[in-house]
């Protein structure tokens, strides 16, 4: 079955689910297998509290300068951001190189005009203090899907996370968008 194609929910939720854990198969640096990041679009990326979402970016600052990480309200939010930026002209056209085999593995940013909702909690070390700020609820105005041709055909969704938001807070939207 080709990549290039369109996606329905249920596709994209079934792909999310079964794909959740699995080592990537492809590197863009020479990473062994074992070293690999597995997929984790739902363990880090949907419906993550703001705790767990500090904790990660506490833990990343022993690595690194500054570290972000976003995730959206819902699993379902995050299955129809991931479906729109599959299903849309630069999502298509990204998915036909892995048809046409000119690469393993494709990044596609996408714009989502705001449908969906999301966190981001930010983090910085200075002079060993580690400093976090949370960000409360947002419009998702573009989001990010990485994903990668996997055994037998499938497509095998890396990460998906809101990728940049809009500035302005939001306060009991959701209703509106379901």
């Amino acid at each position: 079955m080709a990549y290039a194609r369109q996606y329905t929910l249920e596709d994209v939720k079934g792909m999310l689910q079964i794909m959740e854990g699995n080592i990537n198969l492809v590197s863009k640096t020479p990473v062994p297998a074992n070293k690999r990041a597995p997929a984790h679009s739902m363990t880090l990326h949907s419906n993550v509290g703001s705790d767990a979402m500090k904790d990660r970016v506490v833990d990343e600052l022993k690595k690194k300068k500054k570290f972000a990480t976003s995730a959206y309200q819902t699993f379902e939010m995050q299955a129809g951001a991931t479906r729109d930026i599959l299903n849309c002209a630069t999502g298509q056209t990204e998915l036909a190189k892995l048809d046409a085999k000119t690469e393993k593995r494709v990044q596609i940013r996408a714009t989502l005009n705001n449908r969906y909702l999301g966190y981001q909690t930010k983090g910085q070390k200075a002079g060993g203090v580690k400093t976090t700020s949370e960000e409360g609820l947002h419009e998702v105005a573009e989001g990010m899907v990485i994903c990668e041709a996997f055994v037998g055909g499938l497509l095998q969704i890396q990460t998906s996370y809101p990728a940049s938001f809009r500035g302005q807070e939001v306060k009991n939207a959701l209703a509106d968008l379901i």
